[in-house]
């Protein structure tokens, strides 16, 4: 069965827990490129049939989103609905009520899939969506849920639950309809991008548009006596040395 996937994404003030050491600027520039990370991923997984991004932020943002995103030249169809009325749950139902209801929905399982999980792969993609378990979850390393395939009797009953202990209440959730559930246990999906130490493993695991950004931006993880750590080299100060 292929899924229909659905990305929820917020430009506009993003990724705060990343502030000082990174700007405003740059905290809005990295999660455009782990969005593009993971929606690489999504477009060279078999078993994803379409994708749409959630998102909150203004025709501004959408605009120059859609031409960056464009430029990515991906194999599947893409759509944008804006939001902004709606927290990440409404937004959420609101898009299973509409798979719910379509007549084709049937044919698909439904596949919410954090935009800050810039190590994921196809294959890694692959293997969460041949699980036959009615409801699949994937839980984060904070107690979040990075991923959610829904299909079956769950299209019809599910409701999200994000908060920032979600996956506990998800669990609960899938316990109360009695449906069968899988948890899928994965450290590159389990690996968002929210506090400054997830930085390290970007940089360390990471091969796509956010790892090369930051090392553009002068952030590398070094490794001194056994221990890893993040640094930063300014530009003014690199242009100095090379002086």
């Amino acid at each position: 069965m292929k899924a229909k996937a659905v990305v929820p994404f917020k430009r506009r003030g993003a990724k705060s827990r990343l502030h000082p050491f990174l700007s405003e600027e740059e905290r809005e520039r990295l999660a455009v490129c782990m969005l593009k990370d993971v929606l690489s991923a999504l477009s060279q997984s078999p078993s994803v049939a379409a994708v749409e991004i959630l998102t909150r932020d203004g025709m501004n943002e959408l605009s120059e989103l859609r031409a960056e995103i464009s430029a990515l030249r991906l194999k599947i169809p893409l759509n944008f609905k804006e939001e902004r009325e709606k927290g990440l749950n409404d937004a959420l139902n609101a898009a299973l009520k509409a798979f719910s209801d379509a007549e084709e929905c049937e044919k698909f399982s439904f596949f919410v899939l954090m935009a800050d999980l810039p190590l994921i792969s196809a294959e890694q993609i692959e293997e969460l969506l041949r699980s036959d378990a009615d409801i699949v979850l994937v839980p984060g390393r904070r107690g979040g849920t990075n991923a959610i395939v829904l299909r079956g009797e769950a299209v019809k009953k599910f409701e999200f639950r994000y908060k920032r202990i979600s996956i506990i209440e998800h669990i609960q959730e899938a316990e109360m309809l009695g449906l069968s559930t899988r948890i899928h246990d994965s450290f590159f999906f389990s690996t968002d991008i929210d506090e400054v130490g997830d930085l390290v493993d970007l940089l360390t695991f990471g091969t796509g548009f956010a790892a090369a950004y930051l090392r553009e931006i002068g952030v590398f993880a070094i490794s001194r006596h056994g221990w890893v750590s993040l640094v930063r080299e300014r530009k003014a100060s690199i242009r100095a040395e090379n002086e």
